[in-house]
């Protein structure tokens, strides 16, 4: 499941986290009020994301993980920077409102206003569910809304239920991904700009997005995005 801040909330139907075989390195311990953390990363080469867990089954509780969130959000907030992603495991997190109330002690600036075009149904106030698109559908590394004035600053994610195979969710450093574009290419984007085109299927109809024929202009026009409503083949084009 999923959640933004503009900061955003999801809940990841059926996706555990990322995995991979390389070995952790040496865990560190982060100690903060008592309480002692390990600190660890998949592939210390490449530290995405950095990984937190409990030392004992007595800071399994997410009492205890709010408590260490709440004495370190200087941490979590370098960690974010220098890391890009943070991976929280081993907690007793079981439903979307613990998972909703443990981010909301991390960015209390949570939003529900979605805006994206993935199909999803929301499960709390600030918990939407990833995708309803069938699990054969794969879902390749994107900037969240990125077609967005102002697309969501986190994201947070949930695993409520893994998958008996497959179901890895692809996460890339996009810091590295810019240097690796060529300079003449970034510079002629930069320079140039370009246009999205977005075809939004239901787009007055799905209740998870919230739109009317009174306030699409409005919410759109908030983004600085232009619209064409079209009736086409069932669908809507938003331009």
């Amino acid at each position: 499941m999923a959640a933004k801040t503009f900061s955003k909330t999801k809940i990841k139907k059926g996706k555990p986290s990322t995995k991979s075989n390389t070995k952790k390195q040496t865990k560190l311990k982060i100690t903060s009020s008592g309480i002692k953390l390990s600190k660890s990363f998949f592939n210390p080469k490449n530290p995405l994301p950095v990984i937190y867990q409990p030392n004992s089954t007595t800071q399994k509780s997410k009492q205890t993980l709010i408590q260490w969130i709440k004495t370190n959000k200087r941490v979590l907030t370098d960690d974010l920077k220098q890391y890009g992603a943070i991976l929280f495991r081993g907690f007793e997190i079981i439903s979307p409102q613990d998972f909703e109330e443990v981010i909301l002690n991390i960015d209390s600036n949570l939003k529900n206003n979605y805006l994206g075009t993935s199909p999803r149904n929301q499960v709390t106030k600030y918990t939407f569910t990833a995708t309803e698109l069938p699990s054969a559908y794969p879902i390749m590394q994107h900037a969240e809304m990125s077609f967005l004035d102002s697309p969501p600053k986190k994201l947070f994610f949930y695993c409520g239920k893994a998958p008996g195979k497959f179901g890895e969710t692809p996460i890339t450093d996009l810091r590295k991904v810019l240097k690796e574009i060529p300079t003449h290419i970034r510079e002629k984007f930069e320079k140039e700009k370009f246009d999205i085109l977005e075809f939004i299927t239901d787009l007055l109809t799905n209740p998870v997005f919230n739109f009317g024929k009174p306030n699409v202009g409005t919410k759109c026009s908030k983004q600085k995005i232009k619209t064409k409503l079209k009736k086409l083949l069932k669908n809507r084009i938003l331009k």
